[in-house]
């Protein structure tokens, strides 16, 4: 009896997901990046003793699981580039400058003029997504700060955390604030928001933090998945191609050594950490907040209700957010609510009624040419989109 194949993607951020190739085969996907450089070989191993492995897709982060890897009988597809890419195989990739824009744009619409980028070490990513997000600013006139989160070779952990601190304090100090931060992903932005409450709590409310992958990790200072905005890029569309790549190799395609393709689809996930607006002004802090909250209790925010919760006139809560942002305040609630759309679609949680729902839309048709003249396709092709 045939099997029937499965890659099975599984990525830290979120759920495995397998994908469904053809009958007759078996594909294998491993996960081997945390593991010690031993047991990645010991991987590798196996793939070089299998007579019958007729591909193999894997996460070659370091040079030596590559090295390893470059050795194996069959056709590889490689899932990273931490450390530079496969010169040995196929990669797929999440589509950096996708990654770098969406932050843009969305520390854009808060109001934010001034700009960080933090990132725990260098790597080929991170270098990516800062660039991709200097470019996105550079193109509207800003421009960009930048820090890595480590500091010399201290063994001692007390001194070390100690250095590290003062660096930080150094960097965040002086930046021009209110300020939008992104982390080259969730754990450096964790990581710079936590050591950022130490320097001085007054600076939080003044930050604007974003992540990269919505890991929901955990910690017990700042949970991401109650506080870490993030950018979740397509892992489904990762595992899919990776399917569709294994399958083609099976029927004869040869192998693309080094090529790369790139996944399109990630959304932005807003959450507590990027839900104020860029002002010094608190009544504007407080409103965006505010608006953030209904919107993801499903309401669309109403001007009036807003006012009177927050005790000031109508023209007095439009006036004073004009002039802290340049914005109009119902365009940017309107565009927040397509936002959470979007993420929604992207993440295939939600039909797109549901989702319409979810937003505050009376109903599907509701949201739709609102969604279009944002996105220039529907709901319905947005999602699909995403999911290929």
């Amino acid at each position: 009896m045939p099997l029937t194949a499965f890659v099975r993607f599984i990525y830290d951020p979120g759920e495995p997901v397998s994908v469904r190739v053809r009958e007759g085969f078996q594909a294998r996907w491993a996960e081997i990046s945390p593991l010690p450089v031993s047991e990645g070989r010991r991987i590798t191993d196996e793939i070089h003793g299998r007579e019958d492995c007729l591909g193999f897709a894997g996460y070659f982060s370091t040079a030596e699981i590559q090295m390893e890897a470059a050795k194996a009988r069959c056709p590889l597809i490689n899932y990273s580039n931490r450390h530079g890419l496969f010169p040995s195989g196929r990669n797929i990739i999440v589509n950096e400058e996708e990654i770098g824009r969406l932050a843009a744009e969305h520390l854009l619409l808060k109001g934010y003029r001034h700009f960080g980028f933090v990132e725990e070490e260098s790597s080929a990513f991170a270098r990516e997504r800062r660039e991709a997000f200097a470019r996105a600013l550079t193109e509207k006139g800003y421009s960009l700060s930048q820090m890595t989160l480590s500091a010399p070779r201290i063994f001692n952990p007390v001194e070390y955390a100690q250095e590290l601190q003062t660096r930080v304090n150094e960097w965040i100090s002086p930046l021009e604030k209110p300020v939008g931060i992104l982390g080259a992903n969730d754990s450096a932005a964790l990581k710079f928001l936590g050591h950022a409450k130490q320097v001085s709590p007054e600076f939080l409310p003044l930050i604007a933090v974003i992540g990269v992958d919505n890991a929901l990790t955990g910690s017990s200072d700042l949970p991401p998945n109650d506080f870490l905005s993030s950018i979740e890029p397509n892992f489904r569309g990762v595992g899919v191609a990776i399917a569709e790549e294994l399958a083609e190799y099976i029927d004869g395609r040869p192998l693309e050594s080094g090529s790369v393709r790139r996944i399109d689809g990630a959304s932005l996930i807003g959450r507590e950490s990027s839900a104020g607006l860029s002002s010094r002004d608190p009544l504007v802090r407080i409103l965006g907040r505010e608006i953030h909250r209904e919107i993801l209790r499903g309401e669309a925010p109403r001007v009036d209700e807003l006012a009177q919760r927050l005790e000031v006139s109508p023209r007095t809560l439009l006036n004073r957010f004009s002039a802290a942002t340049g914005l109009s305040l119902r365009d940017y609630i309107l565009r927040e609510r397509l936002l959470r759309a979007a993420g929604l679609l992207c993440r295939g949680q939600k039909t797109v009624a549901e989702t319409a729902f979810a937003c505050g839309f009376s109903k599907q048709g509701s949201l739709s040419p609102h969604f279009k003249r944002l996105y220039g396709c529907t709901p319905r092709e947005f999602k699909q989109r995403c999911q290929t």
